[in-house]
């Protein structure tokens, strides 16, 4: 079939392959796109499950921290304190001596042995709760107060057995460095509200 000056109608090789030229350039920009928003989408993700890692520790530790009672001691690496256990738990075991500290596994652990024995005798209830992995260590500091002008306080890597610090610093240090550094977590003691 041939169209008006003798040309027949379709398109010449040359338009074709100019067609598809333009074709797959457009399906590379889409393609890029894509991939693109997916690895967006990837890290917002990766992100936010960060982000609730952070909180769900830094929850549970400061309510465990705020039910603190007495019996503190601990360096740079571990803390030890008497204190209450989440509601959670049963209410013959709640009131605990509790260990928080960096296990050679690479977790963050809560540790807790029950202050009352059991009705029936024999040994107290513990455990041990793994709150995060891939940590490599801690780094604590506790705000004590000095003498009673206030000479000599401030942020120390030791509190002495039953010292009461006013606050409580965890850096929890990472086997790898996280996309976003986590924050210092600072606790109050609800006991040094009243032991003044």
């Amino acid at each position: 079939m041939r169209a008006r000056g003798g040309r027949s109608a379709g398109f010449t090789l040359v338009e074709v392959l100019v067609a598809l030229v333009i074709l797959s350039m457009l399906m590379l920009g889409l393609v890029a796109a894509v991939r693109f928003s997916m690895d967006a989408w990837r890290r917002q993700s990766q992100a936010l499950a960060e982000a609730g890692r952070v909180e769900a520790v830094d929850h549970a530790l400061r309510g465990i921290v705020s039910d603190a009672f007495g019996g503190f001691a601990g360096d740079g690496r571990i803390v030890t304190f008497d204190g209450l256990l989440p509601l959670a738990v049963p209410e013959h075991l709640r009131r605990a001596h509790i260990v928080i500290s960096a296990d050679s596994s690479g977790h963050l652990v809560l540790q807790w042995t029950a202050r009352l024995p059991p009705a029936s005798g024999g040994q107290p209830a513990e455990g041990k709760i793994n709150l995060l992995d891939g940590v490599s260590g801690l780094s604590i500091a506790y705000w004590v107060i000095g003498d009673s002008a206030g000479a000599n306080q401030g942020w120390r890597d030791r509190v002495e057995d039953g010292s009461l610090p006013r606050l409580l610093r965890l850096r929890i240090l990472f086997e790898r460095p996280p996309p976003q550094p986590w924050p210092d977590m600072i606790f109050a003691p609800r006991v040094a509200e009243h032991s003044e």
